[in-house]
């Protein structure tokens, strides 16, 4: 989806390499998602909602907690329903924030 390798990634502006799952949260709390994701996709308006909601199903399954993560049932019902809405990612815990 991004186009480069999921081990480092530069942060706009940014001199220090980022991994994958830093870089995304980041940009989850922004609302910048779409950031990600390679610009050659050209991705539709209705495409893009998808991609976004990949995106927050990947951090759902990142919870620092198991109990916090969804089951693979689960993912599989959220990848064919458009509901997130009781389910919202916290930070993962391999996050430092500065």
């Amino acid at each position: 989806m991004t186009g480069q390798k999921s081990k480092a990634f530069k942060d706009h502006g940014d001199a220090e390499d980022e991994f994958l799952l830093p870089k995304v949260w980041k940009l989850y709390e922004r609302g910048m998602h779409l950031e990600l994701v390679d610009q050659a996709l050209d991705l539709t308006d209705s495409e893009a909602e998808k991609v976004k909601k990949v995106i927050e199903i990947g951090l759902l399954c990142t919870q620092a907690f198991a109990d916090l993560r969804p089951t693979m049932s689960e993912v599989i019902d959220l990848l064919q329903n458009n509901g997130l809405s009781h389910m919202r990612p916290s930070m993962p815990v391999l996050i430092i924030t500065s």
